[in-house]
């Protein structure tokens, strides 16, 4: 896995704080980041994923992925009862991480005007994640002690 200047530092950092910071305040989680790379296929990554789309100036789509295990673990934390299984409130939860996530980084990114789709959450990995044309989605992976997350980011800079 090789990292390329495909998507500029300027729209990767805001996400990566973003995700370490809301896991942090919100569940108590210090995530630990491992080493970024270009996302080979369209798999999600792992079997809980938050989606969700960015539009402005560019257009581009976010991906929060994560284990089961953390799945329940956040859900747990925010809804303040145990969670043993994945249901509704669990994905609701991954939803609004992920919309905490985004709006966080789209705070950072201001000069490009964005704004936010909804979140849809999807629970497998056999579905394919759509990012814009001609972008190269990066993943960034964070080992944490409850289980995998990562954050998926790709643009389209074709209007830049």
């Amino acid at each position: 896995m090789t990292i390329t200047s495909a998507l500029p530092v300027e729209f990767i950092n805001p996400f990566i704080k973003a995700l370490g910071d809301t896991l942090r305040v919100m569940v108590g989680i210090n995530p630990v980041r491992k080493s970024p790379y270009i996302k080979e296929n369209l798999l999600a990554l792992y079997p809980m994923s938050g989606i969700i789309s960015l539009s402005g100036k560019v257009v581009g789509t976010v991906v929060v992925t994560m284990t089961d295990k953390l799945a329940l673990k956040i859900a747990s934390e925010m809804l303040m009862c145990p969670m043993t299984e994945i249901n509704a409130d669990v994905m609701d939860a991954v939803g609004e991480i992920t919309n905490m996530v985004a709006g966080n980084a789209k705070a950072k990114l201001e000069k490009y005007e964005l704004r936010l789709g909804l979140p849809n959450v999807i629970h497998g990995t056999d579905t394919d994640i759509l990012f814009p044309e001609e972008s190269h989605p990066m993943t960034i992976p964070f080992e944490t002690e409850f289980g995998d997350v990562a954050i998926e980011v790709g643009f389209s800079l074709k209007n830049l």
